[in-house]
């Protein structure tokens, strides 16, 4: 889907970062994942797909995703500082690799996102005993369920997410979170 097909931006963007002689932001799992895609999609009817692997992509735009995922990285490592049991969930994590970047060997981290990302996550990366993945919308509230089994504390990150979402959708969610984790932390971009 559209949705969906953003998470590449953000996953090239990643590589192509990575790749620079003084990196923003050093992604190797991102590098291996865009090589691999390379493979695919450079045979796709789609346009933007084909000027992804033609790394057509606006160097602004890439510059802007990787100091606002080294920003995120920080945000998160700070939290794990003072909660290293702490349960970190990526909403929309699309292809992202931050439980790589900022595992602290204790850490419990979700990454959450459409079925049809999760299913291509799952070619490129393991689940373990602190590394879990649900395949959900963030909407449908059910996945609240498997992470509340954790005591906590928690921190929900939600970089890049809010603004394919309705204002509505985005309150409830909110209100929702702060229902069922009373407590936690919420780390996203607000504007309008």
């Amino acid at each position: 889907s559209d949705v969906a097909t953003t998470s590449l931006i953000t996953l090239y963007c990643h590589a192509i970062e990575s790749q620079k002689e003084d990196p923003i932001i050093n992604d190797p799992k991102a590098v291996e994942i865009k090589n691999e895609l390379d493979k695919i999609l450079s045979r796709s009817g789609n346009r933007l797909e084909r000027s992804l692997v033609e790394g057509s992509i606006n160097k602004n735009l890439s510059i802007h995703i990787a100091i606002r995922a080294k920003r995120y990285d920080a945000y998160a490592e700070e939290f794990l500082k003072n909660s290293p049991d702490g349960v970190v969930v990526n909403i929309g994590c699309g292809l992202d690799s931050r439980f790589l970047r900022i595992d602290n060997g204790k850490v419990i981290f979700y990454d959450l996102d459409l079925p049809e990302v999760i299913k291509i996550k799952k070619q490129f990366f393991r689940e373990n005993e602190r590394y879990h993945f649900i395949a959900s919308s963030v909407l449908d509230f059910e996945w609240m369920n498997i992470v509340s089994k954790h005591k906590g504390p928690f921190l929900f990150i939600a970089e890049g997410v809010f603004m394919y979402l309705k204002e509505d959708d985005v309150k409830s969610l909110v209100l929702k979170l702060q229902s069922v984790f009373p407590g936690s932390e919420l780390l996203c971009e607000v504007f309008n």
